[in-house]
């Protein structure tokens, strides 16, 4: 491949991640988790916030270790007192247990829907509400967990 080529497929990626909503990091204002190669898989190597993240199990007994990596990013985000809104259908989650993981349950509001289809409706239009105190919402729907 010539120069001109990378050059150009380069340019584009650039554009793809702007209209994404990625924005390249400031000098020295990286917004650093400690994540490692993590954050490193992200786009300028910073781990977005604001946006969805989607985690999904290939068998069920993946579940607890999804949910595990879901409690250590939680434990980052919500550092500065922070409050989380879980939004599911069927909570398989035992609150207290997030304490491991140094969050809070107390800083976490449980939405219990009784429809899958609400689920996906509450979580898009708390994103698009989200509120300066609120960090994070998990939508959880068999399978799958968001952040």
């Amino acid at each position: 491949m010539t120069d001109e080529k990378r050059e150009l497929i380069s340019r584009f990626k650039k554009d793809i991640l702007l209209w994404e909503g990625f924005k390249p990091p400031q000098a020295g204002a990286a917004d650093l988790f400690g994540l490692g190669p993590i954050e490193d898989a992200f786009p300028n190597g910073v781990f977005p916030k604001g946006v969805i993240h989607e985690f999904l199990n290939a068998a069920p007994e993946h579940a607890a270790a999804c949910g595990g990596f879901i409690g250590g990013l939680l434990a980052l985000l919500m550092q500065d007192g922070a409050i989380c809104l879980w939004v599911s259908v069927s909570r398989k989650l035992f609150p207290p247990s997030m304490s491991t993981f140094g969050v809070e349950p107390d800083r976490i509001v449980f939405v219990d829907l009784s429809r899958e289809r609400d689920v996906l409706w509450v979580a898009e239009g708390c994103r698009l509400l989200l509120l300066r105190s609120i960090h994070s919402i998990l939508r959880n729907q068999e399978g799958c967990s968001l952040l």
